[in-house]
């Protein structure tokens, strides 16, 4: 009998969680009055159409939402269990409320999966709005990345894109991996002052890279069904369908080791006197000399030695991840688009005409249509289609229509970066969308990086350290590469048909690609011992 008793306590679980959604649905569904201005719930997606129903359709759920903003609009109110969703596919009405309203719309929704569970409502990310670590958190990124902050790391970014082409070269077939040591390379040395001295051996590379492999593809929003239905958190991990506790004490322990043991490396270096800069390293040292000492608390926050341990995980976390998936798009893109790639080669080549050295950030304002290419790379397929989730705080009406407070909010980055009204032809990849119109006659198309970074006090901080970087990694690699569609047993280009996958970061399904030196660059080749010949990816 105790078996029987258990399901049925089950699903008594199930129908209390569910009743606020379900009487929050039946209201909007018609059209029921929700506050005393008369203001009604934004409308609802199509009939037939739900967020369950959406993620078992496919894993990017960003066109869907999209397809649904065409027959509903660009404003929609959608629950799931006891969760209530506003989805927005407008760029206007995300600066509206996002940017515009952000003292109200800053927030993030608590998750019982990666919030309670594994321990990340104490990170950057997930921290809510009215905690006081959260401005603290801003400060130490903004200060160390944002701004002029990200010009004290161009010479790193520089050396790793060095070793970059090294490794393109060493071992040619490891492509993939090596974007992915790259982007983990400049970050941890930013980060830790720490230099992976082999890939394929470094233990902490492998598992920051596993963890955050786990965010990426496990945290996307309404990914478990705890985060709907709460009480799921009380079944016993034997419990059918309760393996979600397993992997939550699996991430918390792994969470916390990553915060804590790379700062306590830092320390260990700067006793040794070996420890190189870096952002841990400089917080270190800012505490040695505060009479409070390290234990120092920002009213009830943490430690200050705690909150930027934070801080730097984060650089790691929202920095490595996304960079592999633009670099790995501008890979597949310059497969399927030659003219724009020689395009670009042809601007390098007339601005570092001796072809003695690479790109630099410097360079940026007189190769307007190479930053043009890395501004459409991040544009036609962003990186993170959903953003992160946003959460209302108090009640709104926008344009007649009444947001309940606690509404979570997403922002379909996606759907607004191919908006025609924008963008026209948004599906097609074209670097002229951005130049400036001193060069094409008109004017720009909106900025994709007004909105590839997120929104409001929520948007990215880190923005410019990012595209610094991407510039200098892609002009390199167009500088002194052709990147081709990959050749068939007959010599025949291959036909390629890569889609993006879903998870919170977006990236390319695994493709092939022909790398080959670009003549001229004889002088850089030698730099890096590049020899002449085909890549294989």
């Amino acid at each position: 009998m105790w078996l029987s008793e258990i399901i049925v306590l089950f699903i008594l679980f199930i129908v209390i969680s569910t009743r606020p959604a379900l009487i929050s649905r039946i209201k909007s569904l018609f059209g029921l009055k929700y506050h005393g201005s008369g203001a009604r719930l934004p409308p609802g997606p199509p009939f037939g159409s739900s967020l369950a129903n959406a993620r078992k359709n496919g894993a990017r759920v960003w066109e869907e939402y999209a397809q649904w903003a065409k027959e509903s609009g660009p404003l929609m109110y959608v629950t799931y269990g006891r969760t209530s969703l506003l989805l927005i596919s407008s760029a206007k009405i995300a600066s509206d409320l996002l940017n515009k309203r952000s003292r109200i719309y800053s927030d993030r929704p608590s998750t019982i999966m990666f919030g309670e569970l594994i321990g990340q409502d104490q990170t950057v990310f997930r921290t809510p709005l009215n905690a006081s670590r959260f401005k603290i958190y801003r400060k130490l990124i903004a200060d160390e990345v944002g701004g002029s902050g990200e010009q004290r790391y161009v010479k790193v970014m520089e050396e790793q894109r060095d070793e970059f082409l090294s490794m393109l070269k060493d071992n040619p077939e490891g492509f993939l991996t090596h974007i992915k040591t790259n982007a983990a390379a400049i970050i941890l040395r930013v980060s830790y002052g720490y230099t992976i001295k082999d890939p394929s051996t470094d233990a902490f590379l492998a598992e920051i890279q596993e963890y955050v492999q786990a965010l990426s593809s496990e945290g996307s929003f309404g990914k478990w069904l705890v985060d709907s239905y709460p009480l799921l958190k009380y079944l016993p991990t034997w419990f059918p369908g309760a393996s979600f506790h397993t992997f939550a004490k699996e991430q918390r322990k792994r969470n916390e080791r990553l915060v804590r043991e790379p700062k306590e490396w830092v320390k260990e270096q700067m006793k040794k006197g070996t420890a190189e800069p870096s952002f841990v390293e400089r917080m270190l040292r800012r505490l040695e000399h505060e009479e409070e000492g390290v234990g120092k608390r920002e009213k009830g926050s943490g430690t200050m030695e705690e909150l930027f341990g934070y801080a730097a995980a984060a650089l790691y976390v929202g920095g490595a991840d996304t960079t592999v998936a633009v670099v790995m798009s501008f890979f597949l893109l310059m497969t399927q688009y030659p003219t724009i790639q020689s395009r670009a080669q042809a601007e390098i080549d007339g601005w570092i005409s001796s072809h003695d050295r690479l790109p630099t950030s410097a360079d940026r304002l007189h190769l307007p249509y190479t930053f043009a290419l890395v501004k459409e790379t991040m544009r036609f397929p962003p990186v993170v289609p959903l953003g992160l989730p946003h959460r209302l705080t108090d009640d709104d009406i926008y344009e007649g229509m009444f947001i309940p407070k606690g509404t979570t909010v997403i922002g379909n980055i996606w759907a607004i970066l191919h908006d025609s009204e924008l963008y026209p032809d948004p599906m097609m990849f074209d670097p002229t969308r951005h130049l400036p119109q001193d060069i094409t006659g008109r004017p720009p198309q909106p900025d994709p990086l007004d909105y590839t970074f997120g929104f409001g006090r929520r948007a990215c901080p880190g923005n410019q350290f990012a595209v610094t970087s991407l510039f200098i990694t892609i002009s390199s690699l167009l500088a002194v590469f052709d990147i081709l569609p990959p050749l068939d047993e007959l010599g025949q280009v291959k036909e390629m048909n890569v889609e993006h996958g879903g998870g919170t970061v977006s990236h390319p399904q695994t493709f092939e690609c022909r790398i080959v030196p670009r003549e001229g660059w004889q002088a850089v080749f030698g730099r890096f011992e590049l020899e002449e010949g085909v890549v294989q990816t």
